[in-house]
């Protein structure tokens, strides 16, 4: 009977993991960390991070991973504006774009490269006039996107390819995309992403394209209306099991800041986050996504959650801030921003994941009636004096433990986490535990010895 009653609450209990496997990078000098990139062709990771210089100022500036820290690229100093937006590898070169106009009092506009003998930032032939916010690489070139609207004498409205010292403008479509922050290769096209702004007039085509064959074509209407209105922004596109993913912080067009395009429209995914999704990574045949949130589609994730095509699931972690990017390094996953704590440990705006399950409490979408039990896990079924009771919903439940004859023991409120169930009073037997949340319920058995 018990073997039976053992295998049947097998089949019932919904998947948990052993709990977050985080490791520390030892770098107490960098204050923040707003990008990280893993570049496989070299094994390097480079970051953009903020240092102290030695005058007691703050600088924001391209790093390398040096084994147990992060060591700066290049010059302290990126004059007027100061800020690196984005760095990339292109042919066994380092390239940064961003914000800064001068380099060391000296012209530098927006787009450099690092002469890595003499470890200084260097300038092109032709820079863009203002500034630059993505790099990417595709069909041998540099992509180099923002918002600028010429690079030396060529027009070229917010794209533009680079190689070997020469420059390949980009036929335009309509009248530019706006403030591109964001792309990815899908489906043998680049896709191109991020914002536009109020200066753009209704009729305005989007603010997602591809880039194929050296033209530009939008994808549907991009994300979010006519209007232009600046809270419609793409933070993230990644390709995902044949489709186009963009994440950000478009809430308001009731996308939930995570679509889907179907070929057609834009879809919502499961409900999403209501608040900014900043990066998205694949890994292991999975969809990660990071940001500000603190839940997806109703159910607790502590700025990190994963997406499989038909449930989303946490990791369990609670971190004390923003993540800002996803990445992966030798096969494990990669975390930064501007989180000093994760499980109360003290960590310096990055982690890696050094082993166990990638997920805690999973939802599968698309089924509420089984919200209870995809996100509430009971055990251990056969106990003595306690039972654990772990609830991946982030708002008040009730418990109430009854006995055969449907007399009620215990009664308790129960919230977000895991709370360990004193039942030394009850005497030896079968036990029922109701979990009610809203109008939903379910019910678990559990044995006392």
């Amino acid at each position: 009977m018990k073997k039976s009653l053992i295998f049947l609450l097998f089949l019932l209990i919904p998947f948990f993991s052993n709990g977050a496997h985080w490791q520390r990078f030892a770098n107490d000098s960098v204050i923040y960390i707003h990008d990280a990139f893993y570049d496989n062709s070299s094994s390097e990771l480079f970051a953009i991070a903020g240092f102290v210089k030695p005058n007691g100022d703050t600088i924001n500036s391209p790093a390398l991973w040096m084994n147990d820290h992060f060591e700066q690229l290049g010059s302290y100093d990126f004059g007027i504006g100061g800020n690196v937006n984005t760095l990339i590898r292109f042919q066994d070169t380092i390239f940064i774009g961003g914000f800064f106009q001068q380099l060391n009092g000296a012209p530098g506009n927006y787009l450099l490269k690092l002469n890595a003998q003499a470890n200084y930032w260097d300038t092109l032939n032709y820079s863009p006039d203002m500034p630059v916010w993505n790099l990417d690489t595709f069909e041998n070139r540099l992509i180099v996107e923002g918002v600028f609207r010429q690079v030396g004498p060529i027009s070229s409205t917010e794209v533009i390819q680079y190689s070997s010292g020469q420059w390949y403008s980009v036929p335009l479509y309509s009248i530019g995309i706006g403030v591109i922050k964001s792309s990815c290769v899908h489906n043998d096209s680049l896709v191109l992403a991020g914002d536009y702004g109020a200066q753009y007039p209704s009729n305005y085509l989007g603010n997602i394209f591809l880039f194929k064959s050296d033209s530009l074509f939008p994808v549907s209407n991009g994300v979010g209306n006519s209007t232009g209105s600046v809270n419609y922004g793409i933070r993230s596109v990644k390709s995902f099991q044949g489709k186009m993913y963009v994440g950000g912080d478009f809430s308001a067009n009731e996308g939930r800041n995570l679509l889907v395009y179907n070929g057609a429209n834009w879809e919502q995914v499961g409900g999403a986050s209501p608040d900014p999704i900043w990066d998205m990574e694949v890994f292991q045949n999975e969809l990660y996504v990071v940001g500000q949130f603190t839940s997806i589609n109703g159910m607790h994730a502590s700025h990190i959650a994963k997406w499989d095509g038909s449930s989303w699931c946490s990791l369990g972690s609670e971190l004390d801030g923003t993540v800002y990017s996803i990445t992966t390094m030798n096969n494990e996953l990669l975390l930064s921003g501007d989180f000093t704590q994760i499980d109360g440990q003290n960590f310096n705006h990055i982690a890696r994941w050094t082993g166990g399950s990638y997920s805690d409490t999973c939802f599968v979408v698309g089924v509420p009636e089984n919200l209870l039990q995809n996100m509430i896990s009971i055990y251990p079924t056969v106990c003595h004096g306690y039972f654990n009771y772990k609830s991946g919903i982030s708002e008040r439940q009730i418990m109430v433990v009854y006995d055969l004859l449907g007399n009620q023991k215990l009664l308790e409120e129960v919230n977000y986490g895991e709370m360990k169930i004193d039942i030394n009073f009850l005497s030896s037997g079968v036990y029922f535990v109701k979990s009610i949340f809203g109008n939903q319920s379910f019910v678990k058995m559990i044995v006392k010895e």
